[in-house]
């Protein structure tokens, strides 16, 4: 209990919920140009800037080598036909402009951030790396090394090992699987020639989405959009990625990492994506599940047996799936039982109607939180993106915001039902394996124990 301002509070109470106030999404328009391209654009002029992206509808899920895609957007940086890798960094930095490069599984990103008055001069950089890269033999062998030497970092992280091991476990025989560094043996093939392949198939063999907001009108917007279109993808030719397999088992997999007396644990199952009716549904039972402090694994792993610092659940979209995770590090000796929690848990959501306390204060930060990402034309710039990624309706994120607030418990319990059985997870753990063996002798029919790339070592067979 405590005073504050002469009234008494107890804060072992929730808050009490709020009414939920109205969303109406940014005005933005869609424009259809050539090539089955689009330009998605937002005008602000609160501030004199520019943000403008181009998304390339291709992912590192397609790469001919794993990892290769990774280096190739690294080296467009990195010097041109006309300048060196300095003298590109120093016209960049003299503009006070950033151009950055991203690749996930399902698409690309190449965005530009910069004042308004020098947008002509920072476009025209941005247009001289994607188009006339040099690819430089020692800027080759310099970032390959840099390549190497996050990969040896990555893998010394025990939050990677598990995550990785989670979905090489996951999608075993699918990209999506693919570690993010991918694989030491693969390595060998980055060569100028792969590479120059690599960016060929970005450049003139993808889909591409414009997305600009910000201080730029819309038919300066238009323009520049066309300028890009008019020399990129000729040839769209995006391969086919095979289904995701889901199975009904659950599968725990073992990452050997003895330097730690904790473990990392990382929880995942296929799901539902973002073009799914269900999917605002989804979202909310998972901010009840584990998306926020006062959630249902939270409370019990963290606040009732004090056996981790915080345990979360999310919910991610990929173009072939969707994905629901759970991570958290605990003590390796009760690794058994916070992975006995989560699935007690899982099945508590699947089998259990909401309460509408629960529910409400579950909306209220989930709708508060929506609303506090729908700020600025760079937070805009981002529900753009993923309109064009997915291929959602301009009004999808009013009709999202409505379904949350309006939805009631009865209408969620059939999403309980279908997605949240503890069911076809891969029980990803990252920590010393004699031990984990041990612990979980009995448990499961069966363990892999896999590499720092996902790959498996070994098997451990039930005794029982």
């Amino acid at each position: 209990m405590n005073d504050l301002n002469n009234k008494t509070i107890d804060w072992s109470v929730p808050p009490a919920s709020t009414d939920i106030p109205a969303f109406l999404a940014p005005d933005t328009k869609r424009i259809n140009i050539i090539n089955d391209s689009q330009l998605l654009h937002f005008y602000s002029n609160n501030h004199p800037l520019v943000s403008f992206k181009i998304i390339f509808h291709k992912g590192t899920s397609e790469e001919e080598y794993s990892g290769i895609s990774k280096i190739m957007f690294e080296l467009l940086s990195a010097g041109t036909e006309s300048k060196t890798a300095l003298d590109f960094a120093t016209e960049l930095d003299y503009l006070g402009a950033s151009l950055n490069f991203t690749e996930s599984k399902d698409y690309a990103v190449c965005k530009l951030d910069c004042l308004k008055e020098v947008f002509d001069t920072a476009f025209e950089l941005l247009k001289d790396a994607l188009f006339n890269p040099k690819f430089d033999e020692l800027e080759i062998d310099k970032t390959i090394r840099k390549f190497k030497s996050a990969k040896e970092q990555e893998e010394a992280d025990s939050n990677y090992l598990s995550t990785t091991a989670m979905m090489a476990s996951l999608f075993r025989e699918h990209p999506y699987g693919n570690p993010e560094y991918g694989y030491s043996d693969e390595i060998e093939e980055f060569t100028r020639r792969n590479i120059k392949n690599c960016w060929e198939s970005y450049i003139y063999g993808s889909k591409i989405s414009i997305v600009a907001t910000g201080n730029m009108r819309e038919e300066t917007a238009l323009k520049y959009a066309n300028q890009l279109v008019n020399q990129m993808a000729d040839d769209i030719d995006n391969e086919e990625v095979d289904n995701i397999l889901v199975r009904e088992q659950n599968k725990l997999v073992i990452v050997n990492f003895n330097s730690s007396s904790q473990s990392v644990i990382s929880v995942g199952k296929p799901t539902i994506n973002i073009k799914h009716e269900n999917y605002a549904g989804l979202s909310l039972i998972n901010v009840i599940f584990g998306g926020y402090f006062l959630s249902r694994l939270n409370h019990l792993i963290r606040e009732q047996k004090g056996l981790t610092y915080g345990v979360h659940s999310s919910i991610s979209s990929a173009v072939h799936t969707g994905l629901l995770g759970v991570s958290t590090s605990v003590n390796l000796d009760k690794t058994r039982e916070v992975v006995s929690d989560i699935l007690e848990e899982m099945s508590k959501i699947s089998n259990e109607m909401l309460e509408e306390d629960e529910l409400q204060r579950a909306k209220n930060y989930y709708l508060g939180s929506f609303l506090r990402s729908a700020e600025s034309h760079k937070q805009i710039s981002k529900m753009l993106t993923t309109i064009a990624l997915n291929d959602l309706d301009d009004d999808y994120y009013n009709q999202f915001y409505r379904k949350i607030k309006n939805i009631r418990s009865d209408e969620l319990f059939s999403t309980q039902i279908d997605l949240f059985k503890p069911e076809g997870l891969s029980i990803a753990i990252a920590g010393n394996e004699k031990k984990l063996v041990d612990q979980f002798d009995g448990y499961f029919d069966r363990y892999d124990i896999l590499d720092k790339e996902g790959k498996i070592l070994g098997r451990y067979e039930n005794n029982n």
